[in-house]
């Protein structure tokens, strides 16, 4: 049997098959466009979610940008539905505003879906309700200390006698260095900051600082102390004109008790240092007394503040891994480098009778530097000086 070949009519053929296959493609690409507004997209997983568990179909296309897929958006959606719309769309506005949820805006979201009731639509979008530099998130997670609705506000009095008359200007630095350490790293107000360097360092403005803090201050406060100065076994130089004088640690002490406080936290920088304990530490107050050596070693310049303030930005002095640093674990990281950075010629003391170092912070600030890291910040020329 001879077969035929028709040329043309296979030809024809094989386009009308090549077009039937294209048609199903052109059709899925349509439905797929009209089922995302035209966007050529596929629906955003959030958007999805918001819709199925009854959320305002308006207010789910506010996560129409998100980009990150990660279970924290869907917690947040899981808490929008709980709000009216009005909060919901306040909170889902003021959060995703650059379409990324921060630590910051996710902490806040962990602290309100802990809540057993609804906060006003302001109460939403403050991450700290009684404006005392921790977060609400933050303070939930130490109760022991921090108190979400009552402020815990922080006083420093920095006393710095010492003065390298052979290197004036490394003395300026370091103590513009303390006092940005906790004016711009741990975010304490300007104003909550008193600063006796120099020839400002003498007692009667010491006095004067007590004073002044005492008025402020109450039983819901921090108060922090920190001295740089020369000592003796009974106390350390204050100024006095264009001399120095002595004053005991009682003297000083008894300046320190006028001011009402929750804890205080005080620094002693000198020779000696450890003797400050015997004659401050109190079993009838929350105090917690870090020295930069023990009771029988002279002390480096500045040696407490270099180590001590890197370290709370410091991740692997965070032992028990809750992202923050405590005064505890301060002074045992502390330990370390004196050892072995400093050949065990220095041993910080801590006094801690009421046992709260552990879970007391300077401020919330995340450790999650390496020790380099937290010196390149804490000594950022930009950061450190005016």
């Amino acid at each position: 049997m001879v077969i035929k070949r028709y040329p043309r009519a296979t030809k024809i053929i094989a386009s009308l098959a090549t077009i039937l296959m294209i048609i199903p493609a052109l059709c899925g690409c349509i439905t797929t466009d009209n089922h995302n507004n035209n966007s050529g997209n596929e629906i955003n997983p959030f958007v999805k979610y918001g819709k199925e568990i009854g959320l305002d179909e308006a207010l789910s296309q506010e996560f129409q940008n998100v980009t990150q897929n990660t279970t924290e958006y869907y917690n947040f959606i899981d808490y929008l539905v709980k709000l009216n719309t009005s909060s919901a769309t306040h909170l889902a506005q003021s959060l995703l505003e650059d379409n990324i949820l921060s630590t910051a805006e996710n902490n806040q979201i962990k602290f309100l879906s802990s809540l057993d009731y609804i906060p006003s639509k302001d109460k939403l979008v403050n991450k700290n309700w009684d404006y005392d530099g921790f977060s609400n998130r933050f303070e939930q997670l130490f109760p022991e200390l921090y108190d979400v609705k009552i402020p815990n506000d922080r006083f420093v009095i920095l006393v710095g006698s010492y003065w390298n008359s052979n290197n004036p200007n490394y003395s300026k630095y370091m103590y513009n260095f303390q006092y940005n350490f906790f004016n711009k790293i741990l975010k304490i107000p300007s104003e909550n900051i008193i600063n006796l360097v120099n020839q400002n360092a003498t007692f009667e403005n010491f006095i004067n600082a007590c004073n002044n803090i005492s008025k402020k201050a109450d039983n819901n406060d921090f108060i922090y102390l920190i001295f740089e100065a020369k000592a003796s076994y009974q106390g350390i130089t204050f100024h006095k004109g264009e001399l120095l004088e002595g004053r005991t640690y009682t003297e000083i002490d008894s300046q320190i008790n006028k001011i009402n406080s929750k804890v205080k936290y005080i620094q002693v920088g000198t020779c000696y240092a450890g003797l400050a304990i015997d004659f401050m530490k109190k079993e009838s107050s929350k105090r917690i007394i870090i020295t930069e050596v023990s009771r029988e070693e002279l002390s480096g310049s500045f040696l407490g503040s270099l180590t001590f303030y890197p370290t709370i930005l410091t991740k692997k002095a965070d032992t028990d891994k809750n992202n923050f640093v405590s005064c505890k674990e301060t002074y045992s990281f502390s330990s370390y480098i004196f050892e072995t950075k400093y050949n065990n010629n220095y041993h910080p003391q801590l006094s801690d009778l009421s046992n709260i170092s552990e879970k007391f912070y300077l401020g919330e600030i995340k450790a999650d530097k390496t020790l380099k890291e937290s010196e390149g910040i804490i000594f950022d020329w930009d950061i450190i000086l005016p």
